[in-house]
């Protein structure tokens, strides 16, 4: 019904940046014909794509160049293959939906995100595309972690010697 399709739309899909939904009733073939209930859930889930997601706030940018920031560490010397495996792995979705979301761009999971990221910036796509080609075949994450670096730069760059983030009151006992 429409306020569910209201409530997943605008209450998930744009909290967790992947408008799944409104690009589904966006591109999606109304059966058997078009109804003014159709075209107004097209016009709503069209709206909310133009929108954009929530922003991301500077304490949610601030958690994720930690991350970044620890992930690429954990690529500058490795201790085996399969670590640098697992964290060039965790990085590809982390980098990937920071670059959108922190420029508070729309966002994908797995397979999808190069795909959106060539129709945002096809020149990001093919270097990001190419330096975890060249780390997961190669064991080479140089050109990956310039590009981590790049990317989490205009928000202050690598975050990690000295950052402390202080837990809630209510989790201590």
């Amino acid at each position: 019904d429409r306020e569910t399709l209201r409530y997943f739309m605008w209450e998930v899909d744009a909290k967790r940046g992947i408008p799944t939904l409104a690009e589904m009733v966006v591109q999606g073939v109304e059966f058997p014909r078009s109804s003014g209930l159709s075209e107004v859930l097209k016009a709503e889930a069209a709206s909310l794509l133009q929108a954009g997601p929530e922003k991301w706030t500077d304490e949610h940018i601030e958690i994720q160049r930690y991350v970044i920031s620890d992930l690429l560490e954990d690529l500058r010397e490795p201790r085996s293959r399969q670590e640098l495996l697992a964290s060039a792995s965790a990085l590809y979705g982390i980098l990937a939906e920071f670059y959108f979301r922190s420029k508070r761009l729309w966002s994908a999971k797995r397979k999808a995100l190069v795909r959106r990221m060539k129709k945002t910036d096809p020149v990001l796509a093919r270097r990001f595309s190419d330096c975890f080609d060249l780390a997961f075949s190669q064991s080479d994450c140089r050109n990956l972690i310039a590009l981590g670096e790049e990317i989490l730069a205009p928000y202050g760059g690598l975050l990690f010697d000295g950052y402390r983030k202080k837990s809630p009151s209510n989790w201590r006992k």
